[in-house]
């Protein structure tokens, strides 16, 4: 994804997104608040489930 980007993923089980750069992404899941994947230049692995 490019710095603007946005991306709507959908899953029927867990949804698993790894970034590089956590602190470079904001996600939102399952109708929460969006949040900042982590930490600037850190990379993190973050899995989703269905609600």
């Amino acid at each position: 994804l490019q710095p603007g980007d946005s991306k709507l993923w959908e899953a029927k089980e867990t949804l698993s997104i790894y970034s590089g750069n956590a602190g470079g992404l904001t996600l939102a899941a399952n109708g929460d608040a969006p949040a900042v994947m982590g930490e600037p230049g850190q990379p993190e692995e973050k899995l989703f489930s269905p609600q």
